[in-house]
């Protein structure tokens, strides 16, 4: 959710100070750590695998230019 999102922004501007307090607010509402921590890991991975998707298309990209200039 949009707290998950909050937390992997933070995280990424290297905001410590933000990102606990997200955590902390979370944890003071009650709300289950684990499936928290779960639902961040599931995020980032997406976050990652896109990024890792882009920069492969990218390489396919330029291999392909290359093999097109042979």
């Amino acid at each position: 959710g949009d707290e998950v999102e909050r937390l992997l922004e933070l995280v990424a501007k290297k905001d410590t100070g933000g990102a606990l307090e997200v955590v902390n607010t979370l944890a003071n509402q009650g709300v289950e750590m684990k499936e928290f921590v779960e639902r961040v890991v599931e995020a980032a991975r997406g976050r990652l695998l896109a990024k890792a998707a882009v920069k492969e298309s990218y390489v396919w990209e330029l291999e392909a230019i290359e093999q097109l200039q042979e």
